[in-house]
């Protein structure tokens, strides 16, 4: 590995305490502000939102007006979850 000297660099300046302080709290003043312009713009995309998806409803509709909907397995599943749980709430 070779090390390359730093000669070409303009030279440093020496700064005091009290210029350091200054600006370090001018750093601290412009990072403390919040910046909340994209909250906001996503809480009034939200409430422009309509509360239900009509498509979806309209979908649960369809598939509720089908005779044999929900299926036996599905029907054995969620009887057996509640089953489950019915069973760990008489243990606890």
């Amino acid at each position: 590995m070779r090390v390359e000297p730093n000669a070409n660099l303009p030279e440093t300046q020496h700064v005091t305490n009290a210029e350091a302080a200054k600006k370090n709290s001018a750093v601290k003043a412009e990072s403390d502000a919040a910046d909340l312009s994209a909250s906001t713009q996503l809480l009034e995309k939200l409430e422009k939102l309509p509360v239900t998806r009509a498509d979806k409803i309209a979908a649960a509709k369809a598939l509720v007006e089908q005779p044999g909907y929900p299926n036996e397995a599905t029907l054995r599943k969620v009887a057996n979850v509640i089953a489950d749980n019915l069973q760990s709430e008489k243990t606890n």
